[in-house]
Parts: structure tokens; sequence; C-alpha cells
């Protein structure tokens, strides 16, 4: 089984794998047609957590993809947020990784402070779950909520952190979901789901994957095929602009 058949099984309500070799948005694998569009600085093509899969590359924060306007998250709380993220180096401090609202007041979900993940929830503020991740190596990260009920961390399948929680200002409807690198680095496999995941379930997703693998450097490595094939296809996207112009 692979990453993309275990978050499938789950039935997401968005699903950006990041596999794309389209410059200007992600496509939804949900089926449910949340295409998203990429942020920042992005290249498309680099390689995934699995062997002979892609995923996006960012050279800065905050390179990855989010959903605006009217293609929005129909669903208000609780919900699961998921993803794999890695970087050679985890430097800055209060980053997004995965995020849902408008703004610091509305917006719920995981920030990077150096190699140690927080939690920022809506209205209430941020804080964080002790855990302190490996550089260099691919991690699954999801966070789920229910606001006045419960909340749970997860890293690479097990629970870092959870317990009650109050109820807070969690608007989603109308706002973006993010999924970004807090630092530079590769993203792949962003999810979202209108219900709160089981340990269980999260579990399955990482045991679908292939464990900790090391992340190949953004900058300064070889080109590898996909690579090339990205370059190609940002090339011929800019020809036939030049040529829709004339």
């Amino acid at each position: 089984m692979s990453i993309r058949t275990a978050i499938l099984a789950l039935t997401p309500a968005v699903y950006w794998p990041l596999n794309d070799t389209n410059s200007s948005t992600a496509a939804d694998a949900s089926g449910n047609g949340r295409t998203g569009i990429f942020l920042g600085p992005v290249a498309l093509g680099a390689p995934g957590p699995e062997t002979g899969t892609t995923c996006l590359a960012s050279s800065a924060y905050p390179g990855g993809v989010n959903i605006q306007g009217n293609n929005t998250f129909p669903v208000t709380p609780p919900v699961t947020m998921m993803c794999w993220f890695g970087a050679t180096a985890l430097a800055t401090s209060g980053n997004v990784l995965l995020y849902d609202g408008s703004s610091a007041a509305t917006g719920t979900g995981l920030t990077m402070h150096g190699t140690t993940l927080w939690t920022l929830t809506g209205g209430v503020g941020t804080g964080t779950t002790g855990k302190v991740v490996s550089e260099g190596q691919w991690h699954q990260f999801a966070f789920g909520y229910s606001p006045g009920v419960h909340y749970e961390v997860w890293v690479d399948g097990v629970s870092v952190q959870g317990g009650a929680i109050g109820t807070y200002n969690a608007v989603l409807v109308g706002n973006a979901l993010d999924g970004v690198t807090p630092d530079a680095g590769l993203l792949a496999h962003v999810a979202f789901w209108g219900s709160l995941l089981t340990t269980a379930q999260v579990l399955g997703v990482w045991n679908a994957g292939p464990g900790l693998v090391p992340v190949p450097p953004v900058t300064g490595r070889a080109a590898t095929d996909a690579d090339i094939l990205a370059l190609e296809t940002k090339l011929d996207t800019i020809v036939a602009s030049v040529r829709r112009s004339y």
C-alpha cells in the first residue's frame, strides 16, 4: 500500500498529493474538485518520500499550497489535517506548517519553532507540544480537533499531545486551507478531513509509507529526471503563453 492509497481509503475532503507537473495549480485527488493554488517560491517534481514519487520543493517560507475564495472547505469542525514535510535544516521560529482560517484570530493548525512542533488555536494562542523532530528526514504531521471536546497531535503516526479542548474561534468556511514549508524543504500529501481521525487511522497512513527516510537537499543537489521534466513543463507553459499573447 502507498501513502496515497491509505489517505484515499479514509475519504478526505481535500487531498493534494503535490505530485503535479502543472506550474500553477495542485490537483485534488479526493475527487471533490478543490484545486489548490501554489504559494511562494515552489518547484515541482522534487523526489517524494516514497521511491519513484515526486513532490513540491520550496527554497523559503511560505512555499506550498492553499485554497481560497469560492472553492472553500464546506464543513465546520471537527477537522483533521495531515502532511509529509522534511527539511535539511529547521532554523526559523513561528512559521506555519498546516493551517485553516484567514488570520491568527480564526486560524487553527501546526507551526514549527526551530525543530519543535507547536499548536495554534484561533483566539486562544499557541503552545508547544514538546515534540522535537529530526532534521534531514521526512516526517508525517497531523492535527485533529473538535472544539469543546478533544484535540490530538501526531508525528510519524504517534500521538505526541492531546486532551480536552475548550471552545474557541475555529472559523473554517470561506477561509483558506494551507500546507506550507516553515523552512526550506519538501512537502507532500497535504490532506484535510471533516472529522477527527483516530490514532489507529493516522498510524495506518504512516505505516503505508516508507518510514523515516532521508530528505534530499533543496539546493546544491544533482538534477534528477523529475527536475528536468519540471523545467521542461515550465518552459512549455511559458512558450504557450507567449504564443497566445501574439
